[in-house]
């Protein structure tokens, strides 16, 4: 679930977001920390390396595509807080006094422009919606088992793992609060906008046409 967080945090920075606005929307959403402030503790190369490895298997962490930025700063050497650069800048490598970078928007342009991308601005409900559209669709690999399992999973993973607000009850259980329909018809729109990785998970399209619910 975790590659799908990052998939469209990646691909809104290429399509005009900053890395400020979505770890500042994400905070205010309820996480600990945005996407991007976390891979700067965790590592960027701690994720570079994972993708090499499953590239070399010929798999991939999540569907659709996949931004180049972040193996352009590992190449770099930006490996985030410890080497002192990283999506944002240090004072030294090890602190946490960081500040923002031109080089991330200059990547972001030029990654936009290989793609054919038009960047824009992106309004701080769309950067929420489409991230937590994909986590909640994502739920679909759990779901397969059964949904007791799926909403188990989905919870603590994504509330334990990288900090989902417990106050939002897990990516299914704010799904719901918004409305199942309304989630569908924005996988729906999505897969029109941005390409048919955006599928709807089976178990969604199965409970809106019945009326229910996640929960039911």
């Amino acid at each position: 679930m975790l590659a799908y967080y990052m998939r469209e945090a990646y691909l809104l920075l290429e399509e005009g977001a900053s890395v400020e606005q979505i770890d500042r929307v994400l905070i205010e959403f309820g996480l600990p920390v945005g996407p991007y402030g976390m891979q700067d503790i965790a590592g960027i190369d701690v994720g570079a390396r994972i993708r090499q490895y499953l590239k070399s298997i010929g798999k991939s962490r999540a569907e659709g595509p996949q931004s180049a930025i972040p193996d352009r700063l590992f190449e770099m050497g930006r490996y985030g807080q410890k080497s002192g650069a990283g999506w944002y800048k240090y004072d030294a490598p090890g602190s946490r006094n960081r500040a923002s970078d031109p080089l991330i928007e200059q990547l972001a342009n030029e990654e936009a422009k290989k793609r054919g991308i038009v960047r824009r601005p992106i309004p701080d409900d769309e950067i929420i919606a489409r991230i937590t559209t994909a986590l909640a669709n994502e739920g679909r690999g759990c779901s397969k088992r059964s949904s007791r399992h799926a909403r188990a999973t989905s919870t603590s993973s994504t509330v334990y793992g990288f900090g989902f607000p417990r106050y939002r009850g897990g990516p299914m259980f704010y799904a719901e609060t918004i409305g199942l329909p309304t989630l569908l018809s924005r996988v729906n729109e999505y897969s029109a906008r941005f390409g048919d990785y955006w599928e709807p998970a089976p178990l969604l399209e199965k409970l809106v046409a019945e009326g229910r619910g996640f929960y039911s």
